[in-house]
């Protein structure tokens, strides 16, 4: 019964480290646009990495490619670079994989890609500070307003007991 469990304990143990390739990836938000970010990310993994480019797709955001470091020797790894355009803020979400290898190398090619984008692009556009203000006079617009005294409707009546907001003191006030 022993030798039965620590055969089976071997046995998960060994599978476990020969197992499926790790899932992990690390992110990045790149304030650059999509254009940028991914013409930068192309050019540095084919020409200043000279890393082999399996398939590329802008319309899709991706780049797949063949990872070589010296610490994998001459093994090829697979790799990607996965890029997603957000609207809401005006940014990219950039994701890097290098499954078989320890996340220090996704690491080292996104701050590698970061470098590349400000050396070719410069500083980063100044469209996260303009969305926010948009979205302040969009809040400002939406308020409810206030009815006057004096305020009457399409027929030429004021209606009586009317409830308005009143924003100054978020309470709500009868009108008489």
């Amino acid at each position: 019964m022993v030798k039965w469990l620590a055969l089976s304990a071997l046995l998960v143990g060994a599978s476990a480290l020969t197992g499926t390739d790790a899932l992990a990836k690390t992110q990045s938000e790149s304030p650059y646009t999509y254009r940028q970010t991914f013409g930068s990310a192309l050019r540095m993994v084919k020409v200043d990495l000279a890393f082999t480019v399996t398939e590329a797709n802008p319309d899709w955001g991706y780049v797949l490619f063949e990872y070589v470091s010296a610490d994998s020797g001459a093994r090829k790894n697979r790799a990607a670079i996965q890029l997603v355009e957000s609207e809401a803020t005006g940014t990219v979400q950039v994701s890097v994989q290098v499954p078989q290898m320890p996340s220090f190398h996704e690491d080292l090619i996104l701050d590698k890609l970061k470098q590349k984008l400000h050396e070719e692009h410069g500083a980063p556009p100044e469209r996260a500070r303009k969305k926010e203000t948009d979205e302040g006079k969009k809040r400002e617009e939406d308020r409810p307003k206030e009815r006057g005294g004096g305020d009457e409707d399409k027929r030429g009546r004021n209606p009586d007991n009317v409830v308005i907001l009143e924003p100054e003191r978020d309470t709500l006030k009868k009108k008489r």
